[in-house]
């Protein structure tokens, strides 16, 4: 037999009929409760089911028409269950406060590593003093941005905060009280410090209209020669790295290139960026630091230096005042047409093959002769800087007064120059007595 409900045959049997409940629904239907589909036929007996007979529902009912036939049962539809709204997110008042305490939390940490020097402290400014406003460059620690101090014009050197650990912090710290303690007309002048988060570590440092010698040198605009300007410019800068040299230890900058001499707006030029700068220890060094296309052999090959590194990269910049062209950039691979070296290739060109820098054709001996002084592959070979600048300041004034009165003054292929009108023979002349 099926399991829907039987169909009445009209033969009922001749014993009397039990007394009638009131209509009733019997099942309950699609809930899973009761008997197998949850139907049973109009006498009360489930079909199929034996000759059990359900009890009634207690459940209030509309009553069964009279007729005898049953009437779909109508429910509400069920509805799934839902979920209660989510409870509204507190407003941006609790993350501005979360945001605060990072904050804090990031001061706290870099002033515990800062503050405990008491002679930074003497360094440090009030950064909201400083109004930043552009992006002049950028390094691999930190970005230059040009502002002002006060109403003054500066340059601010901030370190970028995914560089920001123990051991740069370490490094800003040493170059802060390195430059707190430098006084000299051609080291770039130190200001102050500032580190109230991990975003505003930075230092503070003078202005110079001009930038750094390595932008000026490739100015095709700036007519540059060598009885002006690049004789004072190259006096200046072999004078604040004598200044360095007679410290008490001598201070090697070991990065001293084109882009760490700045030039004001009258020429004068002044030596910056001492974060690899360090006092010349009692076994001197062996680490390898700076920047390739100004290293010296002995650094590459990786023997001990001393403050003679800094003049053979004095030599190098030599080179680029000569030429107004990067170091080397005539060097081709050997069997490949225009095709550059590789740096590794290079360095060790300069360091087992005694590669240097080419000068122009036009250079004058006296500069050729310090040239090749300065990049003597033999550190006891390279003058003190005390003695380039008696060189600079007699022999080579000497040979570039007399260029200047032949009027040959055009030492430079690649850039344009002034004529001896234009520079005036009482101004060359005042300027080399």
């Amino acid at each position: 037999m099926g399991c829907g409900p039987s169909k009445d045959t009209g033969t009922q049997p001749h014993a009397p009929k039990p007394p009638q409940p009131a209509p009733h629904q019997y099942e309950q239907t699609g809930n899973g409760h009761g008997g197998r589909n949850g139907h049973a036929n109009a006498n009360g007996h489930r079909a199929g089911g034996g000759d059990r007979v359900e009890q009634p529902n207690t459940t209030h009912e509309p009553p069964r028409p009279s007729n005898g036939t049953r009437q779909p049962t109508t429910q509400p539809p069920t509805q799934p269950p839902t979920r209660p709204p989510p409870a509204k997110q507190p407003i941006s008042r609790t993350k501005t406060v979360d945001f605060q305490d990072f904050m804090d939390k990031e001061k706290n940490v870099v002033e515990q590593m800062l503050n405990s020097n008491k002679g930074l402290r003497m360094a440090e400014i009030n950064f909201h003093d400083l109004k930043l406003q552009k992006i002049i460059g950028a390094g691999a620690f930190g970005e230059v941005i040009k502002g002002t101090y006060c109403g003054t014009p500066v340059v601010v050197k901030r370190m970028l905060r995914n560089k920001i650990n123990e051991d740069n912090l370490r490094m800003f710290g040493d170059e802060i009280q390195l430059m707190m303690n430098l006084r000299h007309p051609n080291i770039v002048q130190f200001i102050g410090a500032s580190w109230n988060s991990y975003s505003n570590i930075c230092f503070v440092t003078e202005f110079l209209e001009r930038g750094d010698l390595f932008g000026v040198l490739r100015n095709p605009e700036i007519k540059l020669t060598w009885a002006e300007p690049i004789l004072r410019m190259t006096i200046d800068t072999s004078r604040g790295m004598a200044y360095l040299h007679s410290m008490k230890p001598p201070i090697i900058h070991r990065d001293l290139k084109s882009m760490n001499i700045l030039v004001s707006s009258t020429w004068g030029c002044k030596i910056s960026d001492f974060g690899l700068s360090r006092e010349k220890s009692v076994d001197e060094t062996m680490s390898i630091t700076g920047t390739p296309l100004w290293l010296p052999p002995e650094m590459i090959r990786g023997e001990r230096y001393t403050e003679k590194a800094d003049v053979y990269s004095f030599g190098i910049v030599l080179s680029e005042l000569d030429t107004r062209k990067i170091p080397y950039h005539d060097i081709k691979a050997k069997g490949a047409r225009n095709k550059k070296v590789s740096g590794s290739t290079l360095m060790h060109m300069v360091a087992y093959q005694n590669l240097r820098p080419s000068l122009s054709p036009n250079c004058m001996d006296s500069v050729r002769d310090l040239y090749e002084r300065c990049t003597s592959d033999d550190q006891s070979l390279r003058p003190t800087f005390q003695e380039i600048v008696e060189i600079l300041e007699n022999q080579v004034r000497k040979e570039t007064l007399m260029r200047a009165n032949e009027r040959d003054e055009d030492l430079n292929d690649s850039g344009p120059t002034m004529t001896p009108e234009e520079l005036g023979v009482h101004h060359v002349t005042n300027y080399l007595d």
